[in-house]
C-alpha cells in the first residue's frame, strides 16, 4: 500500500479526481496532476464518463476496498435508518464539501445502503430552503448539505432530525446551525440533533 495521503472515506477511484490530497509517495504527484504518474495510478487521469459499468467495476482502490465503511458512516446509516422507518427524515451536516467531495462520499454510502438521499450542493441558495423542506414529500431520506450554506435565516420545518457529521468550533456556527430545524413552526413534535464526536 504505497498510498498514505487520502482522507479517511475516499476510496472510489471515481471520486479521487476531486481530492488533491491523493498524492503518489515517490514523485508527489496528485491524482489529477497533468504529468502522468504511474507509480500508483496506471490511468492517472481517469475520466468516469468514459468508462463503461463493467470498466468501473474492474478498478480496484489502491486504499479501500469498495465495500468498506467507516464506523462514522455505519453510525449514520443506523440512524438515519432507524428514524426514517418513522418517516423522520434526516438533514446531515458536513463541512468538507468543496474539494474533498464528502457530501458525495456520503450520498453514495447511504443510497447503496438503500436510503433515498438528496445532495442539494448545486442548488441554487434562493432555493435551497424550499428544496430541503419538501424533500420528505418527494420520498428522500436523507439530505445533505454544508452547513455554511443554510447556517442563517433558512428556515427547515419540514425537518425533524440533523445529524453534525463532521465536528465544527464555532459555537456560533453550531447555534445557529441546530437552530434552522428548532423553529416555532416546525411540523413535527419533536426534533432530535446529533454531534458525532468521535470515528
Amino acid at each position: 500500500q504505497l498510498l498514505r495521503g487520502a482522507p479517511v472515506g475516499f476510496h472510489l477511484p471515481l471520486m479521487a479526481k476531486y481530492s488533491p490530497a491523493w498524492f503518489c509517495p515517490v514523485c508527489k504527484n496528485t491524482k489529477t496532476s497533468e504529468t502522468p504518474c504511474n507509480h500508483v495510478w496506471p490511468s492517472p487521469l481517469i475520466d468516469d464518463e468514459e468508462l463503461s459499468v463493467k470498466e468501473l467495476e474492474n478498478l480496484v482502490s489502491p486504499v479501500l476496498d469498495e465495500s468498506w465503511r467507516s464506523s462514522s458512516e455505519l453510525a449514520l446509516i443506523d440512524w438515519v435508518s432507524k428514524e426514517s422507518k418513522q418517516e423522520r427524515p434526516t438533514l446531515v451536516y458536513v463541512e468538507h464539501s468543496g474539494r474533498y467531495g464528502i457530501h458525495k462520499r456520503l450520498k453514495h454510502v447511504l443510497e447503496t445502503a438503500g436510503i433515498k438521499t438528496l445532495d442539494v450542493a448545486k442548488v441554487k441558495s434562493e432555493k435551497l430552503a424550499q428544496t430541503i423542506n419538501s424533500a420528505q414529500l418527494q420520498g428522500y431520506q436523507a439530505i445533505v448539505v454544508n452547513h455554511n450554506r443554510v447556517g442563517t435565516g433558512a428556515n427547515l420545518n419540514m425537518i425533524p432530525n440533523l445529524f453534525w457529521y463532521q465536528p465544527i468550533w464555532s459555537g456560533q456556527k453550531l447555534f445557529q446551525g441546530s437552530r434552522r430545524i428548532d423553529r416555532p413552526t416546525q411540523a413535527f413534535d419533536e426534533i432530535k440533533i446529533i454531534h458525532k464526536v468521535a470515528n
